[in-house]
């Protein structure tokens, strides 16, 4: 494992101010509804995935 990719890792377990969470945490939430505001939210985490990892 590179030091980048244990770097990316380590800071999935630490506490996010913006998300009042732990990234690890947010990134586990499902959507509640089916409602489109509620799809967007679910595809944030995806989203903030793919950039950190192709960063």
């Amino acid at each position: 494992m590179t030091a980048k990719r244990q770097a990316l890792l380590d800071e999935l377990l630490v506490r996010d101010r913006s998300l009042s969470c732990m990234p690890l945490t947010w990134l586990r939430r499902s959507a509640k509804s089916n409602s489109p505001a509620a799809i967007c939210n679910a595809l944030q985490p995806a989203c903030l995935q793919q950039q950190r990892v192709t960063d």
